[in-house]
C-alpha cells in the first residue's frame, strides 16, 4: 500500500477496470467463472470491450479458474492476474 511514483504504473481507465475481483453473492469465488445451470458444469468466460467470451465448460470449478486465468493473460494484456 505505497503509492510512491516509483511504485504506480501507467494505465488507462480501461486497463485499470481489467484489475478487479469477484463479485460478492455470485456462484464462484473465481473472478469470470459461473456456475451454467442448465449444462450443470462451471463456465469460464473473459468480458472485453463488452463482449464475452466463452473459455468453455468444466466439471471442476478450479479448473475453470484457471482457464479464466489464461483466457485474461491472452485477452486483456493490462490485467495483473
Amino acid at each position: 500500500m505505497n503509492n510512491r511514483r516509483s511504485n504506480l504504473r501507467v494505465v488507462t481507465h480501461t486497463g485499470n477496470c481489467q484489475n478487479t475481483s469477484s463479485q460478492r453473492g455470485k456462484s464462484s469465488v473465481h473472478r469470470g467463472v459461473c456456475w451454467a445451470k442448465n449444462v450443470g458444469k462451471w463456465r469460464a468466460t473473459v468480458k472485453v470491450s463488452g463482449v464475452t467470451h466463452g473459455l468453455g465448460y468444466f466439471d471442476d470449478e478450479t479448473e475453470a479458474a484457471a482457464a479464466a486465468r489464461v483466457g485474461r493473460r491472452r485477452l486483456l494484456p493490462d490485467a495483473l492476474d
